[in-house]
């Protein structure tokens, strides 16, 4: 089988991701879980790399219109804190 080319490869990151994206659980605490926002974040970032800037865009704009992230701007200390609303992906 011949290797797969760098577009392909491409591909596949986003079918995965976009895929994971749409049925993982939509919640803002991921107690170290893998969710929906975390999946399209992670698309969002793959697709720059991969100079796919509109699936860039549209992936960063799922998490966005989703609600359940935002900036902690009262105190910098609470971004550490457990279940952040600032952590997209936390452990």
């Amino acid at each position: 089988m011949p290797l797969s080319t760098e577009e392909q490869g491409w591909d596949f990151v986003e079918s995965d991701l976009n895929f994971a994206g749409e049925h993982l659980k939509k919640s803002a605490t991921s107690n170290g879980r893998v969710t929906s926002g975390a999946a399209y974040a992670l698309l969002s970032r793959a697709m720059l790399y991969a100079e796919r800037w509109a699936k860039a865009k549209a992936a960063a704009e799922e998490v966005i219109n989703s609600k359940l992230y935002s900036l902690v701007k009262a105190n910098y200390v609470d971004e550490f804190k457990s279940n952040s609303s600032e952590a997209i992906w936390g452990i």
